[in-house]
């Protein structure tokens, strides 16, 4: 996948840690969403998605 294998397993050690809340974050076009969409194919937990970028449109 990309060379994320590392970031891969940490989101996956940080969910069997029971990590509330995970944040993904990086500089533009880096492939946070792939590694996502990845990581979220392999697994089978509940999760919620959201793209903050639609709501700072709608504020300004």
């Amino acid at each position: 996948m990309f060379d994320r294998e590392y970031e891969f397993n940490k989101i996956i050690s940080a969910i069997n840690d029971g990590v509330p809340l995970i944040v993904v974050t990086g500089i533009h076009r880096v492939g946070k969403t792939t590694l996502v969409k990845v990581l979220l194919n392999e697994i089978n937990i509940p999760i919620i998605h959201t793209d903050a970028r639609t709501q700072v449109r709608k504020f300004r």
